[in-house]
């Protein structure tokens, strides 16, 4: 029994040894490994974390960070300013103190002693930190050239941060939500003027554009970019705003532009090929360019919808129904799926169905017109139905 007990204690520490390896490795290897193509800012960063003068740094700025948050939530800003400007000077790297020391000062209008603060941080991502801090209020402001100048100065810091751009991005987007169509437009040409290939911006600028109803500045701008499929991505927010608004005519122009400069971008070639499958137009073609955009994406519930919707629209309902039912049970929460295949149920005579799917697609979106005309349709049926049986009976 006591050569089991000592086999039982032996294999208890086990994971403790195996943790201790692990972390001995953690902690050595960013100090003996180089890495194989060239410097990794990773490595640094790792490496600087691991240093016992790094988290010396580190363990002397927590108590005037600490000091300089509670200062803050009392707005005592002198306090808070002391306390920060101790935080990093315990630790000139850190990169929340150079942020917070920076915001306060724009806070207190003192603008041009921030941009002096943020232009004298050594550390490279301390000071992307700091003139972020400095964009983001700008951009709060609406302070455009101040914002441009801040953002442009963390692109020559660090190149490949894309904090500035998702800053941008999110300025912008409130901005729509709020249908501020200027302050947006103003963020996304400084968005796509900072990062011209920024397919995000430049679609969300296009359906700025046309909100406003300008069809020709969207156009010649989009024309514009350089990068084919960047210009791609311009013209199909510009097809696809003119299909929702219903002027198909436009919509077709900018689709075949599209297509024109990206043959395979499947997103194109679908929604165009659904505009025409739902007038009931060139069903033919709208089937070849749906399916040439499954063969992109074979799993994608609206392109197998769209292929579905063009055997409905020809009145192949049972060759419609599987892929109808395919696209819901891959997205069951899209209640224009579900209204196809409610409609398809109905054409094949499966009125129960019908009305279940078409019930759950105004669950998901009460204020679906054809979904409610359906509905009606199917119960005046079963009143007539059950109108006819009762004059049998009798």
């Amino acid at each position: 029994m006591d050569w089991q007990r000592q086999k039982m204690e032996r294999r208890r520490w086990i994971p403790y040894l195996v943790c201790g390896v692990f972390l001995l490795a953690v902690v050595l290897v960013p100090f003996f490994w180089r890495p194989t193509d060239g410097p990794s800012h990773w490595w640094q960063e790792v490496k600087r974390h691991l240093s016992l003068s790094g988290m010396s740094r580190r363990l002397r700025a927590v108590k005037p960070l600490q000091d300089a948050h509670r200062a803050l939530e009392r707005q005592d800003w002198a306090a808070a300013e002391k306390a920060l400007r101790q935080a990093v000077k315990a630790d000139p790297h850190h990169r929340e103190a150079w942020g917070l020391l920076t915001r306060l000062l724009v806070q207190q209008g003192r603008w041009d002693e921030a941009e002096r603060l943020a232009e004298a941080v050594k550390d490279e991502q301390a000071q992307v930190k700091a003139f972020l801090s400095l964009a983001e209020a700008a951009l709060q402001r609406q302070y455009w050239e101040a914002a441009e100048k801040a953002l442009k100065r963390i692109a020559q810091v660090d190149p490949k941060n894309q904090d500035g751009h998702r800053l941008l991005l999110q300025e912008a987007q409130r901005a729509f939500q709020r249908q501020d169509w200027l302050r947006a437009e103003k963020a996304l040409t400084l968005t796509v003027k900072m990062n011209p290939k920024s397919r995000d911006g430049w679609q969300l600028l296009m359906l700025v554009l046309v909100q406003q109803g300008r069809w020709e500045k969207a156009e010649q701008m989009a024309e514009q970019v350089k990068d084919p499929s960047v210009r791609a991505a311009a013209f199909l927010a510009i097809a696809d705003a003119c299909y929702l608004r219903g002027d198909f005519e436009r919509a077709e122009a900018f689709y075949r532009k599209v297509i024109a400069l990206d043959p395979d971008n499947s997103a194109a070639l679908n929604n165009y090929g659904y505009m025409l499958a739902e007038r009931g137009e060139r069903l033919d073609e709208a089937e070849k360019m749906i399916s040439k955009a499954l063969e992109k994406e074979p799993d994608n519930p609206a392109f197998i919808d769209s292929l579905g919707w063009v055997y409905y629209q020809r009145g192949d309902y049972r060759k419609a129904l599987p892929l109808l039912k395919r696209a819901v049970k891959i997205k069951p929460d899209d209640a224009e799926l579900r209204y196809h295949l409610g409609m398809a149920y109905w054409r094949l005579g499966e009125r129960g169905k019908a009305k279940r799917a078409l019930e759950e697609t105004l669950k998901l979106n009460p204020n679906h017109q054809g979904a409610q005309r359906a509905l009606e349709g199917l119960e005046q049926q079963e009143m007539e139905r059950e109108m006819r049986g009762d004059a049998v009976r009798t």
